[in-house]
């Protein structure tokens, strides 16, 4: 998953929030 979330950093930040929540 971390390589998709390299190719889509817009993604990356809400896979983070998401995470956090």
């Amino acid at each position: 998953m971390a390589r998709h979330l390299y190719h889509c950093p817009l993604r990356w930040a809400d896979m983070d929030a998401f995470g956090h929540v």
